[in-house]
């Protein structure tokens, strides 16, 4: 068994359009574990995933809209998209899937939990359009939903950058 984590870094800063994911502490703590929001969760998975420190969480990234045919995937037949939160229908219940464009202290040292993931990759916008790496090695996602989460991310990040300019 691993030693235990660090206290997760609780220092960053949040975009006003992440407001309707804060909820107060009293109506989130009657249904949920003692975190103080869902950003403050997805800081914290962040860290304990990955090893990674936030420095500024800056929006809530959606889905990108469907740009060809649905593949036949059990896990997006019961997809739905509800504010921006992939939400997904199973057998033990109802999971959303809120995904958060994080920037980070320092993407050098990834360490994921194999408990929870196999691998990672950095990957670029047109790997995951073309669903295979640079080497020709196939790009697979969990789900679409998962691959047009990735590319809303891109779209997101371009058209900041393209602001700022």
């Amino acid at each position: 068994m691993p030693p235990p984590s660090p206290s997760p870094p609780l220092s960053y800063t949040t975009s006003p359009s992440l407001n309707a994911f804060s909820s107060k502490l009293v109506e989130f703590r009657a249904t949920h574990p003692p975190i103080q929001h869902l950003i403050a969760g997805a800081v914290r998975e962040l860290w304990e995933e990955t090893g990674l420190r936030a420095k500024a969480v800056k929006s809530v990234v959606g889905i990108a809209p469907i740009a060809e045919p649905m593949p036949d995937d059990p896990l997006e037949k019961d997809l739905e998209v509800l504010y921006d939160m992939l939400v997904f229908r199973a057998d033990d219940g109802v999971w959303g899937k809120l995904t958060v464009w994080v920037d980070v202290e320092s993407c050098d040292d990834v360490k994921i939990d194999k408990d929870e993931h196999v691998e990672f990759a950095w990957v670029t916008e047109d790997e995951a359009l073309r669903n295979s790496f640079r080497d020709g090695r196939k790009l697979d996602f969990v789900s679409e939903g998962v691959r047009r989460n990735v590319l809303e991310g891109f779209r997101l990040w371009k058209q900041e950058n393209q602001g700022s300019k």
